[in-house]
């Protein structure tokens, strides 16, 4: 089994383009770019193409979470 056929409960591959992480998000593809290139996202070029690496939008995901919500 290669690595792009392995999907995480959320149903994402482990390496994911700038268009599939706009559709997991709901934004546009013009503010994944942006946000990206912002360091507000984790991305990097490969191979000339932008990709975001599933366990690092995750793992950012997380704690912006934990920065926006208050501790109970």
């Amino acid at each position: 089994m290669d690595d792009d056929s392995i999907t995480s409960p959320h149903g994402l591959q482990p390496i994911m383009t700038v268009e599939e992480t706009a559709a997991f998000l709901r934004v546009n593809v013009k503010t994944v770019y942006a946000s990206i290139a912002a360091k507000e996202l984790p991305g990097r070029k490969v191979g000339g193409r932008t990709v975001v690496y599933r366990d690092a939008l995750l793992s950012f995901l997380r704690g912006h979470q934990e920065r926006v919500l208050p501790k109970r």
